[in-house]
Formats: structure tokens, C-alpha cells, sequence
């Protein structure tokens, strides 16, 4: 398929491996070239309780009598970021709901540059979600702008390709940026996400979308730094709450 249409394809597939002491399955995303084949592949890291995997298993295996999920139940974690690299480009894949973990996000975007350019900057993350379980709910608009906020952290766009939700492509600054070219496979006469009775994004349709992705050479606060403000934060609320019970104390005391 790549190199019928001479071109890389990010492509969602199930894994099973060969472990050292058991078959282990992933949830991936690999990256296919059209000049040789399946380069790398990326792991999903963050899983999702239950729906994954069972909370504690491993610590506490009595754990396992309690759900209705057999013992063979579940995907093993991945061990690190990848990046996806074609031409001049390099694509970070983050997978499902990992598009809604900020810290998970800005270790993509740090760890992804690889042994042979360990200094290469993303140029773009790629989604691929499934989210078929929230069928015509609220929850597909949730995810995708929870997805934005990730891209205006980063200051990175986003690709998104959602099965049942919406696929998008998103600027740095978090806006859904409307495609360059729209194709409606239901034959519909759609031509845009956007439904113009309702002004809402359209669900469970099949498309294609083509668009040139707005690349963003700015770099992040949060990138570089993190957590740090939100933790200052934190800490400058909790120390202004134990003062004020210090010195409410004192006051009674003294009256």
C-alpha cells in the first residue's frame, strides 16, 4: 500500500512478541516507507485500567478473582517513545487516549529523537484512536479538545485519525484547522467537519481528509521545564493555608 501510493503510512496494528518468559501483545502504531518497508515501531506506554490491563495484578494477584477479566487478560506497556523519521521530517505517534496525558506528551516530545539523530526536534505528533466504545457521545468532542490542549503545550500540531470520532488536524495554538481538500465517502455532500445546521463537528461518517500540516518552529515552557509552575502553585496554596492556621492559632491563643 505505501508504495502504491508512494507514500509513508502510520499504521495501528496489535503485536505479539516473544517475551523472555511469556508471548507478550502490544497495542502499536508502526511506520511504513514506501522505499523499505516497516522501519520501526512504537508500543502504546500509558494503557488504560481495565480496558487494558488490571490494576495491581502483578502485586496483588488475589486481585484477579475479583473481575470478570480472564488471566491471559490484557496488553503489556511499552518502554519508549519513537519517532518516525521520513525526509526532513520526524513524527512522534502517541496512541488513543495517551493524547490526553500532558506529562506523558511532553516526555514524547523530549524522548523521541533517536541513536541515529539524537538531537532531531518533533515536527508533529501523530494520534490513531479507536474510539468505537463512546459511539455518538460527548466524549469524541471531549477527546479531541483535550487533544488541542497537548498541541498548544508543545506548541506542536497534532494529526488525528479516530475511529467513529473525529479526525483532525490541529495547529500549535490548538485550532482545528479546516482541510485543504474534504472527500465524503458516504456521499453525503459534506465538505467539512463542521455540520452548518448545527455548527457541530461531524461523527461516524467515513472520509478522507488532505491537508498540509502547519509545522511550528517554537519551542515550549512546559516542553522544557514541565510540572514546575503548576507545582509552585501548589505548594504557594498549601503554604498560605498552614499559615493561616498558624496564625489563627496564635490569635487565640493570645486572646
Amino acid at each position: 500500500m505505501s508504495q502504491e501510493a508512494n507514500a509513508a503510512l502510520v499504521i495501528g496494528l496489535d503485536t505479539v512478541s516473544a517475551g523472555d518468559k511469556r508471548v507478550e501483545q502490544y497495542n502499536s502504531a508502526a511506520f511504513v516507507r514506501p522505499d523499505v518497508g516497516i522501519t520501526s515501531r512504537y508500543d502504546k506506554i500509558h494503557r488504560v485500567p481495565f480496558g487494558e490491563y488490571t490494576p495491581l495484578r502483578d502485586t496483588l494477584p488475589f486481585l484477579q478473582v475479583l473481575t470478570p477479566l480472564g488471566a491471559s487478560f490484557g496488553i503489556e506497556p511499552g518502554k519508549h517513545a519513537a519517532n518516525f523519521e521520513y525526509r526532513d521530517w520526524n513524527f512522534a505517534p502517541v496512541i488513543c487516549f495517551e493524547d490526553t496525558v500532558p506529562q506523558l506528551v511532553r516526555s514524547v516530545m523530549n524522548q523521541s529523537a533517536t541513536v541515529e539523530s539524537p538531537s532531531a526536534p518533533i515536527d508533529c505528533l501523530v494520534n490513531l484512536t479507536n474510539d468505537g466504545w463512546f459511539h455518538g457521545s460527548s466524549e469524541l468532542d471531549q477527546h479531541l479538545i483535550t487533544a488541542s490542549f497537548r498541541c498548544v503545550e508543545n506548541r506542536t500540531p497534532m494529526v488525528r485519525a479516530v475511529n467513529t470520532g473525529i479526525s483532525a488536524v490541529i495547529d500549535g495554538d490548538g485550532m482545528i484547522v479546516e482541510p485543504d481538500v474534504f472527500i465524503d465517502g458516504d456521499n453525503q455532500g459534506r465538505k467539512s467537519f463542521v455540520n452548518p445546521k448545527t455548527g457541530r463537528w461531524n461523527k461516524s461518517m467515513n472520509a478522507v481528509v488532505i491537508d498540509t500540516v502547519p509545522l511550528d518552529n517554537r519551542t515550549s515552557l512546559y516542553t522544557k521545564y514541565g510540572d514546575w509552575f503548576a507545582g509552585f502553585c501548589c505548594f504557594s496554596a498549601l503554604f498560605v493555608f498552614f499559615m493561616g492556621l498558624l496564625l489563627r492559632k496564635q490569635k487565640t491563643a493570645a486572646a
